[in-house]
């Protein structure tokens, strides 16, 4: 049988490495389930993941302290190791600056511009807890949402307005 799920990308350890990490571990997922191989072997999916993960990650893999040999070859640990690497590498007043420099671009639809600040916050670590419409960071989001609109007299619009929520301006 042919595969048909295509390989992840190679796993970028610039930017976000954290969000870059979550991004090639979802899709090295569904690259494993789609070739039938995540019943494999460790050794063999740790064979996969760095032969994808490209060559930097596969530096950064000869790096990772074992406490056995075993475990270089164990996938879960393997896993374990890149998700603390990537993790600590994350930037959080980086992540806060992209979330806050985020403005929409002409022909930029609302709902699309809203999706990158969504997407943006995610990564600024403002809140642990659930996303709810009295959360701090939707609170932002609905904040950045007016300051970055592209259309000066829907902003306009948007601030005459008392007690506006994020669903409100949407």
């Amino acid at each position: 049988m042919e595969v048909c799920t295509p390989p992840p990308k190679a796993l970028n350890l610039e930017g976000n490495t954290a969000q870059n990490w979550k991004d090639f571990e979802d899709q090295l997922e569904i690259f494993l389930d789609g070739s039938e191989s995540s019943e494999k072997a460790g050794k063999v999916k740790v064979a996969i993941l760095l032969s994808h993960a490209g060559p930097e990650a596969q530096k950064v893999y000869k790096t990772f302290k074992w406490e056995s040999d075993n475990d270089k070859k164990n996938f879960d640990k393997v896993l374990k190791q890149f998700k603390e690497y990537c993790e600590a590498r994350k930037k959080v007043v980086f992540e806060r600056f992209l979330f806050w420099t985020t403005n929409q671009d002409e022909g930029e639809s609302v709902d699309h511009f809203l999706t990158r600040l969504k997407t943006r916050i995610a990564s600024c670590e403002y809140t642990k807890g659930d996303d709810d419409d009295g959360s701090l960071a939707t609170e932002m989001v609905r904040d950045k949402l007016i300051i970055g609109l592209f259309d000066d007299k829907l902003r306009e619009r948007l601030l005459r307005s008392s007690n506006l929520t994020l669903e409100k301006a949407v």
